[in-house]
């Protein structure tokens, strides 16, 4: 039995004797350097053999198949650098390619628990969080921790990757939660941390509508003088003067300075 053989085996379709095979290469040399290795070679087969088809059900065939032999790798061999790699790459697959949201979210959670070094556990952290959204709106489980759950993925993501780029991502979505809620105050929190981290990135419509948010949101708290600001800061940003959204920012502004 040998990689090649297997590749070959899977190449020609010859699906019954390439699992079985797999089967075999595990057991036997499943203390060899190498076999790690070779074995998540053999699961970017089954993945590439998946993207190439066009029929629904041979690609969730061949999928689950690329997902069955990442478990050999996570579940059968020693821990090595393919570890993470496999768990991270089946949590991917489950959720993206087959809609599998919670065994998705346990693998990329296991990712961000036990590997945080691994080269993408800022993105399984964010993912943990993106996906139990998704498992929330799918409407399959009703679970009321899922709240808590999606809030605290994006949180850690924060404290433990800040400089990622999922952190911009989930600093705008704290906001939107914590403003969907009616919580004022936290929404400030992450929509000022999105303001002064990562809005220059953004586009001029996304930075126009990020500042109004943040105005909408101190009018609704009460603090006329930083509603007044946010307003400014958009004006500054539109920069053209004869830009027909000058004059409606202009009379809020009017309107709140009255106020004070």
């Amino acid at each position: 039995i040998s990689r090649m053989n297997i590749l070959s085996l899977i190449d020609s379709n010859d699906e019954p004797n390439a699992i079985n095979s797999i089967d075999q290469f595990v057991e036997k040399f499943k203390d060899h350097q190498k076999t790690p290795e070779f074995t998540f070679d053999i699961a970017q087969r089954y993945y590439n053999k998946a993207r190439s088809k066009d029929d629904a059900n041979e690609i969730e065939e061949y999928y689950l198949k690329s997902v069955y032999v990442r478990e050999k790798i996570i579940n059968e061999l020693p821990v090595s650098d393919f570890t993470p790699q496999a768990i991270y790459t089946a949590a991917v697959i489950y959720s993206q390619e087959l809609g599998e949201y919670e065994k998705g979210i346990d693998y990329f959670e296991a990712v961000a628990v036990n590997w945080p070094e691994y080269e993408y556990a800022w993105h399984a952290q964010y993912f943990v969080g993106m996906y139990s959204e998704r498992l929330k709106r799918s409407g399959n489980v009703d679970d009321p921790s899922l709240d808590e759950q999606i809030e605290q993925a994006y949180k850690a993501v924060l404290e433990n990757y800040p400089v990622s780029k999922s952190a911009k991502r989930s600093a705008f979505r704290l906001a939107q939660i914590n403003y969907h809620r009616e919580d004022w105050s936290q929404a400030a929190v992450y929509s000022e941390l999105y303001r002064a981290e990562y809005m220059t990135a953004e586009s001029l419509e996304n930075q126009l509508s990020i500042l109004k948010t943040l105005a909408s949101i101190y009018e609704k708290i009460g603090d006329n003088k930083l509603a007044v600001e946010a307003y400014v800061e958009m004006i500054q940003y539109i920069a053209d003067e004869n830009d027909p959204r000058i004059n409606p920012l202009l009379l809020k502004i009017d309107e709140l300075e009255e106020k004070e």
